[in-house]
């Protein structure tokens, strides 16, 4: 019975052990942009905006007010003032609200696109440093044999102390690096489990991962250029039509004459026309109300300085605007020149390598008796090294390719798509 139960037991721990190790898709990932605190606190004030009561169409602000003379309990006076918009008022007022909705829209988008591009970069910088760690680990056993088997030549005549000082040297800078990696690979799955809100994340499921040679055909068949879809661009188009519909708001409130009508009801004008009538002398109980109408008269005030004002932000949200088109076009050209740079050394690294072929010249070498222990080391680390060269590469076109997409105003478009597979599959 107890075997029984310490089988079980077994069997539960290789259970846990293999869901808390469960590789997380790609897109998994990908997706829990949307989940980003930033993204959901701008959801909320999105809200909010779309909650906003708009007001009483054609009327700016309603006022009532009561006044007491002598603080007496029949001498009250009531007004009613009314401030209606004028027409160009309710026209640029209604441009100016969609102006804002637009505006918030656009700046959640922003927001996603940020997200969405730190979570490709974790993907591509992790998987990059996680094949670095493999191979700099094989680097370094390299470096050990190395040492060893000159450690042993020591008593020949062959033997140089300074190759084996080299030699060291080079295993103390390798080691180093190495470090560097896995502390880089640390503060990467940190952050992966923050972007999750799940501590056991360990590794992507990297079965549907694109390919180089895929994405040097989309390079190649697709014309990649800065679009006005870029969540940047669009944030900053938005604002300047946000400031524009501010500054003709402000300009038609500022041509406006008609400034408030007023109701007035006295109560104590209308007790004094009563004790008239009690009196038997002449009144009008009437003259307990009044109507007052308030006109403005342009341009004599502050409002011109502060039309000037609205007036100046436009052009700076303008000139903001082209700046932001100016940067980002010579950001895509050059990502462009870089990704077609990097896709250039990957094929002429491959046509080396298929011509080359050391590691079938390795097989060769090792089948030959009596061959120098340190020429099979030294092809083995050719094999190493170009390796690592060919991971650096791959990993590049793949963070490059992320800032041509990006550019191109692809990331967050919807729908969203996971541009890491093969088939740049639709994840939502």
């Amino acid at each position: 019975m107890k075997g029984v139960v310490r089988f079980i037991a077994i069997l539960l721990t290789i259970s846990v052990v293999s869901v808390t190790a469960e590789l997380v898709p790609i897109k998994k990932f990908i997706l829990s942009a949307h989940e980003d605190p930033v993204v959901k606190s701008q959801d909320d004030k999105n809200a909010q905006v779309r909650k906003s009561y708009p007001g009483i169409p054609g009327i700016d602000d309603i006022e009532f007010e009561i006044r007491n003379t002598g603080f007496t309990g029949d001498d009250f006076r009531y007004t009613v003032k009314i401030s209606p918009r004028g027409f160009q008022e309710t026209r640029t007022g209604n441009r100016y609200n969609e102006a804002l909705i637009d505006n918030k829209k656009a700046k959640r988008q922003y927001l996603l696109n940020i997200a969405l591009y730190n979570r490709y970069l974790t993907i591509i910088d992790l998987l990059e440093q996680k094949a670095l760690k493999v191979l700099y680990k094989d680097l370094l056993t390299l470096y050990e044999d190395r040492i060893k088997v000159m450690e042993k030549l020591s008593y020949s005549e062959d033997f140089q102390l300074q190759k084996l000082i080299k030699e060291e040297k080079d295993m103390s800078k390798e080691t180093v690096f190495s470090l560097e990696i896995e502390k880089y690979i640390t503060v990467l799955e940190q952050r992966a489990k923050v972007y999750l809100n799940d501590t056991s994340f360990t590794g992507f499921d990297t079965s549907d991962l694109v390919s180089i040679k895929t994405i040097m055909n989309r390079i190649e068949t697709t014309s990649f250029a800065l679009d006005t879809n870029n969540a940047a661009i669009k944030l900053y188009r938005t604002k300047t039509d946000l400031a524009n519909s501010r500054f003709k708001m402000e300009k038609a409130q500022s041509h406006k004459f008609f400034d408030a009508l007023s109701f007035l009801y006295d109560n104590g004008d209308r007790v004094d026309e009563y004790d008239r009538k009690y009196q038997g002398k002449d009144y009008n109980l009437n003259k307990a109300f009044a109507v007052e109408l308030s006109f403005r008269i342009p341009n004599l005030t502050l409002a011109s300085h502060q039309l000037n004002k609205y007036k100046a932000d436009l052009l700076s949200e303008a000139e903001n605007y082209e700046q932001i088109k100016d940067e980002l076009g010579e950001k895509v050209r050059k990502d462009l020149a870089d990704l077609n740079q990097l896709i250039a050394q990957y094929r002429y690294l491959s046509a080396r390598i298929n011509e080359v072929d050391a590691e079938a010249s390795l097989k060769k070498f090792l089948q030959i008796e009596g061959i120098d222990p340190l020429v099979l080391l030294d092809i083995k680390e050719n094999i190493l090294k170009t390796q690592i060269d060919m991971t650096w590469i791959k990993h590049g076109i793949l963070r490059n390719y992320l800032y041509v997409i990006d550019n191109a105003g692809l990331l967050s478009t919807r729908p969203i798509r996971n541009y890491l597979s093969e088939n740049m599959e639709i994840i939502e």
